[in-house]
C-alpha cells in the first residue's frame, strides 16, 4: 500500500462516480419495484391472509383487483419504494467505494474475482446493518390495514399503508425507543 488507509478513505469517501452508481441503483430498484409491486401485493396476501392460501399467482392478482380493484394492488407502494430505494443506494455506494479504494490501496486497475466477491459482501452487510431498521418498518406497516398515527401536530390521521417518509421516521422512532 502506497498510501494511508485514511487519506485513501477520505480521498474516496464522497466521489462522483459512487454517487453515480448509487443513484442509478436507487432509480433501478425504484423503477422494479414499481413496476413489479403487484406481485409483492400477491406474495403478502399469500403469507398473511389464510383465503388466498394454494391459490395460483394469477388467481390471486385477479381476484384482489375484482374484489378491492386496482389501486389495493399498489397499496404501500411509496413505502416500499423509499426502502428500496435507501438499501440500493447505501449497497450501491458503499460497493463503489470500496471498489475504489482497493484499486488505489493495491495500485490495480482491474479487481479479480475473489477480493470483488469480498468487497460486495461487505457492502452488503453494511447496507443490512443500515437498512433493517427500515425493511422492519416497512414489513410491519405492509402488512397492516388501515391504522391511525399521530402526525406532529397532535391530530390523528387515517392512513391506509401508503405512507409518507414523515409517517415512516415515527414508526422506526417509536418503535426503536420504545425497545431500549
Amino acid at each position: 500500500m502506497s498510501q494511508s488507509l485514511f487519506t485513501i478513505i477520505t480521498k474516496e469517501l464522497f466521489t462522483y462516480n459512487s454517487f453515480v452508481h448509487a443513484l442509478s441503483g436507487c432509480i433501478g430498484g425504484a423503477t422494479a419495484i414499481t413496476i413489479f409491486y403487484p406481485l409483492n401485493t400477491v406474495r403478502l396476501k399469500l403469507q398473511v391472509d389464510p383465503s388466498y392460501k394454494e391459490q395460483a399467482t394469477f388467481k390471486v392478482l385477479a381476484t384482489i383487483y375484482q374484489n378491492e380493484g386496482l389501486s389495493s394492488l399498489y397499496q404501500g407502494l411509496t413505502a416500499q419504494v423509499i426502502a428500496l430505494a435507501c438499501s440500493n443506494f447505501v449497497y450501491f455506494y458503499t460497493y463503489e467505494m470500496f471498489k475504489s479504494m482497493y484499486r488505489i490501496a493495491y495500485s490495480k486497475k482491474n479487481i479479480s474475482s475473489i477480493p470483488n466477491l469480498l468487497i460486495a459482501a461487505v457492502a452488503g452487510v453494511i447496507n443490512v446493518l443500515v437498512t433493517t431498521p427500515l425493511w422492519v418498518a416497512m414489513s410491519r406497516l405492509a402488512t397492516q390495514r388501515k391504522k391511525k398515527l399521530k402526525d406532529c401536530g397532535g391530530t390523528v390521521q387515517e392512513e391506509n399503508d401508503e405512507l409518507s417518509g414523515k409517517y415512516i421516521y415515527i414508526y422506526i422512532y417509536t418503535h426503536h425507543h420504545n425497545h431500549l
